[in-house]
């Protein structure tokens, strides 16, 4: 690997640099195998990783082909969603939803929806685009409900947040966040 640009090495039990034949006939065909492994700092995604091959023709005469290869570095993006705050019985209060990309690889085109909770009122926006979201960083979204029963302990929100990885794929999860619901008079103590 003489592109230091490229974040990959030979792996350490790999077949080093490149590889040799004798002769080939004109039907014949080879395999070679070169074991790589990509750096830490490799970002997910496509990379072109030039590739020579060289031979000698009749008369040893030299020719030297010069090829492009791909090779996909890819990690699953990991979403870790999460309510803070709590609901007071009959009033409105915002409450905090933090989405964190735990992952080794970026997520882009993110977006969450809340769904309607069953003893809750949620007021509009529900819908909230999030753009992207780097790996090993959060966002936060907030929402506004007033819980609508007098005898619920808490509320369940209904969240899915949609997104898709480094090379384009869809992601869709979906999570319910428990939100505690306290009485004025519990809220005051």
């Amino acid at each position: 690997f003489s592109d230091p640009t490229l974040p990959f090495a030979p792996a350490p039990s790999g077949s080093g640099s490149g590889g040799s034949i004798d002769k080939l006939n004109s039907d014949d065909e080879e395999t070679f195998v070169l074991n790589i492994i990509a750096q830490p700092q490799a970002a997910a995604g496509v990379y072109k990783i030039p590739v020579n091959i060289g031979y000698l023709v009749k008369n040893n005469i030299s020719v030297v082909e010069k090829n492009v290869i791909s090779v996909i570095v890819y990690s699953v993006p990991i979403l870790t969603i999460e309510g803070d705050g709590s609901l007071i019985q009959g009033m409105d209060r915002k409450i905090t939803i933090h989405i964190v990309n735990n992952g080794l690889s970026n997520v882009k085109l993110a977006s969450i929806e809340a769904g309607q909770p069953a003893s809750a009122i949620i007021n509009p926006p529900t819908y909230e685009y999030l753009g992207s979201i780097n790996s090993d960083d959060s966002t936060t979204v907030e929402y506004t409900l007033r819980p609508t029963s007098t005898n619920s302990k808490s509320v369940i929100l209904p969240l899915t947040i949609k997104y898709k990885d480094s090379n384009n794929k869809d992601f869709v999860k979906t999570v319910n966040v428990n939100l505690p619901v306290y009485t004025q008079q519990e809220a005051i103590q």
